[in-house]
């Protein structure tokens, strides 16, 4: 139960976090709600063993291991 809740709570935060950021590039929730690319990837060996799942998108990647969550955030470079 404690992990189901765990894992409900970093879902709701990635997509908090997709939200917020499709608003501050568009202005305009209503035109990208339903846009937001949520999609979480099992991890079959093609990241570190304690990684069980993972999603990323729009500047952030999250790790979902036994233990809790790892967020990582990213910016764009313009060259």
């Amino acid at each position: 139960m404690r992990q189901t809740c765990a894992f409900m709570t970093a879902v709701l935060l990635v997509v908090n976090v997709f939200i917020v950021s499709a608003y501050a590039q568009k202005n305009s929730i209503s035109l990208n709600y339903g846009k937001i690319p949520l999609a979480f990837t099992e991890n079959f060996g093609q990241y570190d063993s304690q990684v069980k799942f993972t999603t990323s998108g729009s500047g952030a990647a999250m790790f979902f291991t036994q233990e809790g969550t790892t967020f990582l955030f990213h910016r764009r470079r313009i060259s």
